[in-house]
């Protein structure tokens, strides 16, 4: 008999694959979850970008109406 015969007969060895394979599926349950935290976090970003680009807009027009005030006045 091999050794690799002798392996694979080996309770012990197939304990040992399972271990690496439940530990494999939850290595990639947290980079799964990393990956969607991370989407989140991107368009939250996004998100806070688009108001602060609309506040601005607002502030620009404001400004513009208070300079028109001021030209009445």
């Amino acid at each position: 008999m091999s050794n690799n015969e002798q392996n694979k007969s080996n309770p012990n060895f197939e304990g040992y694959i399972t271990e690496l394979l439940d530990i494999g599926k939850l290595i990639k349950k947290i980079g799964d979850s990393i990956s969607a935290d991370a989407l989140v976090m991107a368009l939250e970003a996004s998100n806070k970008k688009i108001e602060i680009d609309k506040m601005q807009k607002q502030i620009e027009y404001l400004t513009t109406e208070l300079e028109e005030l001021k030209k009445l006045i």
